[in-house]
């Protein structure tokens, strides 16, 4: 599994990823997953990949023969023609794998991040889906995310501000990095850094951690210093049926606070807050999967206590009565079963 991430800034482009790669608990590797193409005065391109390794590396050979021919900048001016091509490539090379070997047609599935810049136009990000076609991160999605990426996903809805500068965007994207690091054991260090400076259309600068700070840990930072966990009761149920209620009746309360904010329109009450309060919720309804498979033993503390926070900077009274009261619900049974 991978997790890479990227961020449309106004002073440029940022992107991370990790470099873990394996084939089961016994066949962990690294690999680099960020890679860079430019023309001085002409272009860059940055692109990321997560999925079939395989897969990714036909599609990135392709992709770069493509870039490499001659006539490249005559039919491509700016990065939504390339990632049009791109599409095409990562589409056809699935479908060839999955012709080829249609008992294994979901292994070879891949999704990519391009991002860059072309001279006469303004620097562009895009996430390709596996069947070709693809969106491009806009002021309401800022960011794109690819592989595990629900974990790391509320620290950028809560954090990202489009005047970031590089070190900034680096320390925002390594603290989502960090969280799903600790929630993933497929996502790991040494961690890879990329940022495009608009307008420079010259190589991004690029940097490589090889782990991550402790001095300045978001798992600490969220937790307040504590790191009490939630036990999974469906593991677990025949313990305490209590704990198990509480849990349902948690999971129904997520659900529809966070389907309450979804549905919220007017953008006087769609603050940062209330966005950001529901990607938290989001990613905490992950852990309350109680019929899912793979289901971890525990609820992080971290998750938590971000959820509590991000609940209470939010007054709900002002948007309506129901609300309110989910949200309550919502707080009352984290400080029971979550300490």
């Amino acid at each position: 599994m991978t997790y890479a991430v990227a961020m449309k800034l106004n002073s440029g482009l940022a992107f991370m990823a990790d470099t873990r790669v394996n084939a089961g608990l016994d066949n962990v590797s690294t690999s680099k997953k960020i890679h860079s193409w430019y023309r001085d005065g002409a272009y860059n391109l940055t692109l990321m990949a997560a999925g079939n390794l395989g897969t990714s590396q036909v599609a990135r050979g392709r992709f770069r023969e493509l870039i490499a021919s001659n006539d490249f900048l005559k039919s491509h001016r700016s990065v939504f023609h390339a990632a049009t091509a791109l599409g095409t490539i990562i589409g056809d090379v699935t479908l060839e794998r999955m012709k080829a070997e249609p008992e294994y047609s979901e292994m070879f599935r891949i999704s990519a991040i391009l991002g860059g810049q072309f001279f006469g136009s303004e620097p562009q990000l895009f996430l390709i889906y596996p069947e070709g076609n693809f969106i491009e991160a806009t002021e309401d999605t800022p960011f794109l995310a690819i592989g595990e990426h629900k974990y790391g996903r509320p620290i950028l809805a809560a954090r990202y501000n489009a005047s970031f500068d590089e070190d900034q965007a680096y320390d925002v994207l390594m603290k989502s990095m960090e969280v799903t690091a600790r929630n993933n054991l497929s996502v790991g260090p040494p961690i890879d850094f990329s940022f495009y400076e608009a307008d420079s259309f010259s190589a991004g600068k690029e940097r490589r951690t090889d782990d991550f700070d402790p001095s300045n840990s978001i798992m600490f930072e969220l937790s307040g210093g504590r790191s009490a966990d939630i036990p999974n009761p469906s593991l677990r149920a025949s313990e305490n049926k209590d704990v198990f209620a509480m849990l349902r009746e948690l999971k129904v309360a997520t659900d529809n606070l966070s389907n309450y904010i979804r549905s919220l329109n007017d953008p006087e009450l769609a603050t940062p807050h209330v966005r950001a309060t529901r990607a938290y919720i989001d990613a905490f309804q992950e852990f309350l999967d109680l019929e899912g498979a793979n289901r971890p033993d525990t609820i992080p503390g971290e998750i938590v206590v971000a959820t509590e926070k991000s609940i209470r900077r939010v007054d709900w009274t002002l948007l309506s009565e129901q609300a309110n009261k989910w949200a309550k619900t919502i707080l009352d049974i984290i400080k029971i079963v979550g300490g």
